[in-house]
């Protein structure tokens, strides 16, 4: 891993619904809880980082994974964490975790390994809990660019696990997209509080 250097919670939250207001299974809730809130795409696809009211309001948008309630998602997740922004090596994602969710542990055999689940992918691409993989393998084939990914760790020696982006990590190792992943990493001492972790 590369340390690009510290990162804000804002930079986070941004980064994780610009990922999943692109997703073929959030899109919808992202979308209608903007307007619920008065806002347009525009919070998300231009925003300003430096406005408390629009961090404020995308913090709220991702409540709609338990955020700031820590429930969902974010059960347990611990307020302390601190984030950065690395580039992960080739290397980093031989060890790289999915979170500790049923659907990810059945790809990945039960190693909540990334590269075991992108082997598996190979042998389902019809399942349907992991099926928008495939959307993700085209897209890349296609030139496209993701949003980071986010992830926890416990303390500087352990591997990352991820809390967003499970399907694009596969696919980056189904494709051998290794270069310029970059990841929001958030890390405390209580993270094995995090119930996915």
């Amino acid at each position: 891993m590369v340390d690009l250097g510290p990162a804000t919670e804002n930079d986070m939250v941004l980064a994780f619904l610009r990922a999943e207001i692109n997703s073929s299974r959030y899109d919808d809730r992202i979308i209608r809880a903007l307007g619920q809130l008065g806002y347009t795409r525009c919070l998300l696809d231009e925003p300003n980082l430096a406005n408390r009211t629009e961090n404020r309001a995308r913090k709220r948008l991702l409540n709609f994974r338990g955020y700031e309630t820590r429930e969902a998602l974010f059960a347990g997740f611990p307020s302390d964490a601190v984030w950065r922004k690395v580039t992960l090596e080739q290397h980093d994602f031989s060890t790289l975790r999915y979170a500790n969710h049923k659907t990810w542990n059945d790809l990945s055999d039960g190693t909540r390994l990334v590269s075991v689940g992108a082997r598996n992918f190979r042998e389902r691409p019809d399942d349907p809990e992991t099926y928008q993989i495939n959307g993700i393998l085209e897209a890349l084939r296609n030139g496209a660019r993701f949003p980071e990914l986010i992830a926890a760790q416990h303390n500087d020696s352990d591997g990352l696990i991820l809390i967003e982006g499970h399907s694009r990590a596969t696919a980056y190792v189904m494709e051998r997209v290794f270069e310029g992943v970059e990841v929001f990493v958030a890390s405390s001492r209580l993270m094995p509080r995090w119930a996915f972790y």
